[in-house]
């Protein structure tokens, strides 16, 4: 069943530290759990992505618009053009945008791919654990003692980090998309709105699948003109949307189903 599922995601530079940690945990993760059954999609160009997806046999596809080339101070995606390039390109009947920090647990595609075929027009997305991580997790003994560890903590404000969904929902979901930042505000909570109003059956996990996310602070936005990330470009971009709109969802009551 979960075979049909092709994962798309967007990496971050690999020059910095906490950021490389966790994204070679992720994808390690990622292999191990046969989310590459279909080749996972990296779309975006920054700076040593090519290299690490070709280490990882991960398919890299750099043709994305960015916030850079809007005068918008960062190398995010638009959300618009990466939901487009990975619908093109996905060959199966169900994608997932996961975020590229994301480590996800035993069982998570088995489990994914479960909530996703027995419901009807299903849109999935999972709240995050953070946990702290000072190394990378590249082999069975760390990834196994990492996914143990009792000292995670669910995500305070409800973050969620993956949005998986039939292929057709998604084409319907990118036609009213705003013109949002990928990973700069907001724009998570743009894809909630469309889930409670597109999905027949919006599903929100919190333990069935489960996914950890290292914490990090925010230097991935170059945070070198600002003082603070919500007087970032991007940042100040994506909210100005956000409130000018009244399409908002969190992840509380309406037609959530949680699992």
């Amino acid at each position: 069943m979960h075979s049909d599922i092709t994962f798309f995601t967007a990496f971050k530079a690999f020059d910095d530290r906490s950021d490389s940690n966790g994204q070679q945990s992720a994808v390690y993760s990622w292999i191990r759990e046969r989310l590459d059954i279909n080749p996972i999609l990296a779309i975006g160009r920054d700076a040593g992505v090519e290299a690490f997806c070709k280490t990882r046999k991960l398919k890299y596809i750099p043709g994305v618009e960015r916030a850079l080339e809007r005068g918008l101070g960062s190398t995010h995606p638009m959300l618009r053009s990466i939901f487009k390039v990975a619908l093109d390109n996905t060959t199966t009947g169900y994608s997932c945008l996961i975020n590229s920090d994301i480590i996800v647990t035993p069982n998570f595609h088995r489990q994914l791919g479960t909530l996703l075929f027995q419901n009807k027009d299903p849109f999935v997305t999972g709240i995050r654990h953070d946990i702290s991580l000072s190394d990378p997790v590249i082999d069975e003994r760390g990834y196994l003692a990492l996914c143990k560890r009792s000292d995670t903590k669910v995500h305070r404000s409800g973050g969620t980090d993956y949005f998986a969904f039939p292929v057709t929902l998604g084409r319907r979901i990118l036609a009213i998309m705003p013109d949002y930042v990928m990973g700069a505000a907001a724009w998570d909570n743009w894809l909630h709105w469309a889930a409670i109003k597109l999905s027949k059956t919006p599903i929100c996990t919190l333990s069935k699948p489960k996914i950890l996310h290292p914490r990090h602070d925010y230097r991935q936005l170059r945070l070198k003109t600002v003082k603070s990330i919500y007087e970032h470009p991007a940042v100040r971009h994506n909210m100005k949307i956000y409130k000018a709109s009244k399409n908002k969802a969190g992840i509380s009551g309406g037609r959530w189903k949680y699992s």
